[in-house]
């Protein structure tokens, strides 16, 4: 019932072409009955990873998530039930327009991946002749292929590589907001003028009408002023799903009012940045809360050389390769077969979240924080613990100031990634509000974890459902879940009932996210605390 937001991973080498990825991207679940601003902080996170995946240079993915937003912004954000609600409504037109301005990073995208795409199927071809041949050696030459520089990491055996990304991730984020490189400006949209090489790229009247062609059908139940003159948009929705890849009209140049920050430039085209409506804000917690966000980086610093008449320098430290080299494998799945890409955890923040949590927890009164952080080489890696303002009682605690909270998320430009809570005198599960809560986080992002900590319950048995896996924990028991899916998450999407406790009809509804899931803990890896709460 989640919104897959990313194909690649293990599979990154089979190269696709653009009606393949286009086609994989209007697969997924949609359900009018859940709130619109999730769908909108669904939308706004799919262009964030975009914008990640251009800077690496995988124009697969970044295509596929772009026309996944398109999809999901104009066939079904558009016509949502609260779609024409204020304050939804300017939300919507927003997302609307940030589509149209994708638009000509979508083209500029399209012929590198065909081309990868023909290279691909012509390696193919030499390899399947080889094969044929008489003369066939018993150990044939590999015949590289264009990705070969891209080297798939195993994430359980690369946790410190991992650390290094995401050391190197907070350096460029503060070289980058010291510099003021976060600022939207004219200079942005002129970058976004010139996709290729620098050029100012001036679309002719044929590329448009191509452009317009692309998401026709994608737009054709939507009621809005844009102009459809391919006579296949009557065609049926499930012709055109599998068939046509449309796109609506482009709208004529300048009247782009948003469009993204990075520039698009060779080798690969890189997203703008774009700013988010405040309306596209993570779910209310049923009363506990969720959220969203990021993190940062640049070179890391040079050893200062030591005094020669001293001592020899010491042997510079190896330096980080570029995140573009490196593509961590998507190694666990959702129960329908979807790929969970690897999130990576601090092994030292529970223990921080409980010390910061201790005064509630001596009154018995529970402790939320969020756990955000940055998409780096198709991982997920947590950088941030922020303690929002709260209200708590012994069962609930519910988010107050929300505003707060996403303003520094977004500032920040960081992605949510899930949520820790306590439960100071409660065993270690997920009780019936923190399942309703964390199915919000996980409809904007399949990866998104629900950790419990239970910190008087000293037990030296592993939890079943995803806890530590050494045995005694000094801070108690604790878990690491997320909902099934399925049955859980569309289980808990569907349930209407009330109360802090209350029965839910399936059975396997939630699952432990650590080995042999998709979360792993990286030893070293720092994350910083923000406490927005008052003093």
């Amino acid at each position: 019932m989640s919104l897959p937001t990313a194909h690649s991973g293990s599979q990154a080498h089979v190269a696709r072409n653009v009606e393949d990825i286009t086609k994989e991207a209007q697969e997924y679940d949609y359900d009018a009955s859940i709130s619109i601003k999730k769908w909108l902080r669904t939308a706004h996170n799919i262009l964030r990873q975009a914008e990640v995946y251009g800077r690496e240079g995988n124009d697969e993915e970044t295509y596929f998530l772009l026309f996944r937003h398109a999809h999901l912004v104009l066939t079904n954000i558009a016509v949502h039930p609260e779609a024409r609600i204020e304050p939804y409504r300017r939300a919507v037109a927003e997302q609307e327009q940030l589509v149209k301005s994708n638009l000509r990073v979508m083209e500029a995208l399209k012929p590198r991946i065909n081309k990868r795409y023909e290279r691909y199927q012509e390696i193919y071809r030499q390899r399947e002749a080889y094969r044929a041949s008489a003369q066939r050696q018993p150990s044939a030459p590999h015949t590289p292929f264009i990705d070969d520089h891209i080297q798939t990491l195993e994430p359980r055996e690369n946790g410190e590589l991992a650390v290094r990304l995401a050391q190197k991730e907070a350096r460029r984020r503060s070289g980058a907001y010291t510099a003021g490189q976060y600022r939207y400006d004219r200079e942005d949209q002129r970058r976004m003028r010139e996709p290729l090489g620098g050029r100012s790229y001036e679309y002719s009247d044929d590329v448009k009408d191509d452009l317009s062609r692309r998401l026709q059908e994608v737009r054709a139940r939507v009621d809005r002023p844009y102009s459809h003159t391919d006579s296949r948009a009557s065609q049926s929705s499930v012709e055109a799903r599998h068939a046509n890849y449309c796109y609506p009209s482009v709208p004529p140049k300048g009247a782009l009012s948003q469009p993204w920050q990075s520039s698009l430039s060779p080798p690969s085209p890189r997203l703008p940045s774009y700013q988010e409506s405040s309306y596209g804000r993570p779910p209310s917690r049923p009363p506990k809360q969720s959220l969203n966000y990021d993190q940062s980086i640049t070179q890391p610093p040079s050893i200062p050389s030591k005094d020669a008449f001293i001592s020899p320098s010491p042997p510079p430290k190896s330096e980080t390769p570029p995140s573009s080299n490196y593509r961590f494998k998507t190694a666990a799945t959702t129960e329908s077969g979807a790929p969970l890409r690897t999130l990576f955890l601090p092994p030292a923040l529970r223990h921080r979240f409980l010390q910061i949590a201790q005064p509630n927890t001596r009154r018995n009164l529970e402790t939320c924080g969020i756990l955000a952080g940055s998409l780096i080489s198709n991982a997920l890696i947590i950088s941030h613990l922020v303690i929002p303002s709260q209200n708590s009682t012994t069962d609930t605690c519910e988010m107050e100031d929300e505003s707060s909270l996403f303003d520094f998320v977004d500032q920040q430009d960081l992605m949510v990634f899930g949520w820790i809570h306590t439960h100071p005198t409660q065993t270690c599960f997920m009780s019936s509000r923190d399942l309703h809560t964390q199915s919000g986080y996980q409809v904007m992002l399949p990866e998104s974890i629900a950790i419990v900590c239970a910190p008087s319950q000293h037990t030296q048995q592993h939890h079943a459902n995803g806890g530590y896996e050494n045995g005694y924990d000094s801070d108690g028991d604790w878990g690491c879940f997320r909902l099934t899916d399925p049955p859980g998450l569309k289980s808990i999407l569907s349930c209407t009932k009330e109360g802090l406790f209350h029965p839910h009809e399936v059975q396997n509804i939630y699952t432990g996210a650590l080995r042999p899931g998709h979360v792993v803990e990286a030893k070293g890896l720092d994350f910083k605390v923000v406490d927005l709460r008052e003093k």
